[in-house]
């Protein structure tokens, strides 16, 4: 897990709270956008549908805690 070791006002923690869109969250991990929509759909990557249109965002903490926990199956 993500381990933060002092947070000042509470910046780190609304940092990690942001939303990644999926452009975001495939520069964030260095893969392609595909990769990150099929990652999502097995549910390697945690993602959450949001809006009426369903538009995938992912969490920066839950992106961290995959690319720590090297999660991902990139084949």
């Amino acid at each position: 897990m993500f381990q933060v070791e002092r947070i000042e006002d509470g910046v780190v923690e609304r940092e990690l709270e942001k939303w990644l869109t999926v452009s975001q969250a495939a520069e964030f991990l260095g893969i392609s956008k595909t990769t990150v929509r099929r990652l999502s759909d097995t549910g390697d990557l945690k993602s959450y549908r949001i809006g009426t249109g369903r538009h995938r965002r992912f969490k920066k903490k839950d992106v961290i805690e995959t690319l720590e926990g090297e999660e991902l199956i990139l084949s």
